[in-house]
């Protein structure tokens, strides 16, 4: 029996900068690589679709257009040197840093 493993990435939108964030100095403020873009208001559920699958299931619907929201400012800007060097690799900061490791993927978001 084949198994096949994919992913369909849910894009959310965010309005607005929050006080650390640096999103824009690196690109990352905004996506077009996702399945499905979903906005919730207060008076309706909007949703940009790039999954056939949902498409479908949306077809009944009425059309509407409805963009990602995304952050055009933070309040903080950083620069990304060209290259790293290995020392900072080698510091011993990641090893107090793996030892609290609980799994919960924030070294994966930062």
């Amino acid at each position: 029996m084949s198994r096949f493993l994919f992913y369909i990435i849910i894009l959310m939108g965010c309005e607005n900068s929050f006080e650390n964030s640096f999103c824009v100095s690196t690109g990352t403020n905004q996506s077009t690589n996702y399945d499905a873009y979903i906005k919730v208001t207060a008076e309706e559920v909007l949703i940009d679709s790039h999954w056939n699958l949902l498409d479908q299931a949306l077809a009944n619907s009425h059309p509407f257009t409805v963009v990602p929201d995304s952050v055009g400012i933070n309040k903080i800007s950083v620069e990304i040197p060209e290259s790293i060097p290995q020392s900072i690799f080698d510091s011993t900061l990641w090893d107090d840093y793996t030892a609290k490791c609980i799994a919960c993927g924030r070294c994966n978001f930062v």
